[in-house]
């Protein structure tokens, strides 16, 4: 793992100098690395694949990380994520499809993040807030308007943050 957490680290360090091409070179092989040493539902082997992924959005490589976060959908299958990585995961896929602007897609997947996230962590936890949010954000672009402000004011109830109109 030292030499996984090593490429990992040289990974950041490219995208820090926006060498984000270089920076995929690292993450796939600490992701390779540690894949061969963990089993997938090691927390650490879908933290990889998370940078991998958005590595990739930072590069344009939509489908690359679509199909990184689709197969960390299996992660779980057998037992579910004791840190609620199911639910990141879910959330990840629907954050990608709003920025290919697939709201079509996007709002059964930020549905269901948020209702994992929900079991995990409790109605009214400060968590479930960007998760809110993101899929009233969908709502809106669906033309769903009612649902879209019910989202919102729940999030905001939550925060404590009242998001101007």
């Amino acid at each position: 793992l030292s030499l996984a957490n090593s490429y990992d680290s040289l990974g950041d360090l490219s995208l820090a100098r926006n060498e984000t091409a270089e920076a995929q070179g690292y993450f796939e092989d600490a992701l390779a690395t540690t894949e061969r040493i963990l089993p997938t539902e090691n927390p650490q082997v879908y933290a990889r694949l998370d940078k991998l992924a958005k590595c990739l959005i930072k590069l344009g490589k939509y489908k690359q990380a679509e199909d990184l976060y689709l197969r960390a959908q299996n992660f779980w299958k057998a037992e579910p994520s004791s840190s609620g990585a199911e639910a990141r995961a879910m959330f990840a896929l629907g954050c990608l499809y709003v920025e290919e602007k697939q709201y079509e897609a996007a709002a059964p997947v930020l549905q269901r993040a948020l209702a994992m996230a929900e079991q995990f962590n409790g109605p009214l936890s400060a968590c479930l807030v960007p998760y809110m949010q993101k899929y009233a954000y969908v709502l809106y672009y669906l033309g769903r308007k009612p649902e879209t402000d019910e989202w919102k004011a729940r999030a905001s109830t939550i925060s404590g943050v009242v998001e101007p109109n």
